[in-house]
């Protein structure tokens, strides 16, 4: 009697984290739209720390942080997780799209590059070289090169 039970219970739990993993993906995929449009807003920090904590936890995707690509992340710095949560977006949302797992740090930086521009936009004094550097290796069509050899 007991295992007729159990049987049951095990469905409805693997069906349902199922669902919610789904539900996941979807709800972290919203809140990356949001961030795209406007990525510097009141609500953008709580919606950064929401996607980044996602990226933290789940198994759904791959994530390099290299200290090459973001020297700046080690340094107390204004709009430092506006930055971060830009290029942990970008780097995801490939991933969750596609359904393959495997670090994006191109399309991240990709992403954070257009995050620094929306800053500059209201705050002309913000710079960063490092990120500008990074301007100029996609002007010059190198990035994505860089990027590879950044992560490994």
């Amino acid at each position: 009697m007991q295992i007729k039970r159990t049987v049951p219970i095990f469905l409805l739990l693997f069906c349902t984290s199922h669902l919610f993993a789904e539900t996941n993906t979807e709800s972290i995929l919203k809140l990356i739209h949001i961030v795209e449009k406007k990525p510097v807003d009141q609500s953008s920090q709580r919606v950064y720390d929401q996607i980044i904590q996602y990226a933290i936890e789940s198994k759904s995707v791959q994530i390099v942080v290299s200290p090459k690509l973001l020297p700046w992340f080690t340094r107390d710095t204004d709009y430092k997780l506006i930055l971060f949560g830009s290029f942990i977006a970008g780097n995801i949302k490939p991933q969750l799209i596609s359904g393959i797992k495997g670090d994006d740090s191109y399309s991240g930086i990709l992403n954070l590059i257009k995050t620094y521009e929306e800053i500059r936009k209201f705050n002309e004094s913000f710079y960063m070289i490092e990120i500008d550097r990074l301007i100029e290796l996609e002007k010059d069509g190198r990035l994505r090169d860089y990027t590879k050899t950044a992560t490994q």
